[in-house]
């Protein structure tokens, strides 16, 4: 069995190889897309008091927080 399959050890690695290659290049395709995705600004609920800092800044002052 091994005189059969030590010829194709070279040939079988470097399929494995080029297998993981592209399956870590979609991975870190797809994390990085996910990363560069746009993300919706977040704003105060209405009826918030208006402030001469912004918005955020009457956010940041109610105590409550982005994340």
């Amino acid at each position: 069995m091994l005189d059969v399959l030590n010829p194709a050890l070279p040939f079988i690695a470097v399929a494995l190889a080029v297998v993981a290659g592209l399956a870590l290049s979609w991975l870190l395709r797809k994390v990085v897309l996910r990363l560069n995705r746009k993300r919706p600004e977040r704003r105060p609920p209405p009826g918030w008091p208006a402030s001469r800092c912004g918005s955020r800044c009457a956010w940041w002052a109610s105590g409550r927080r982005w994340d």
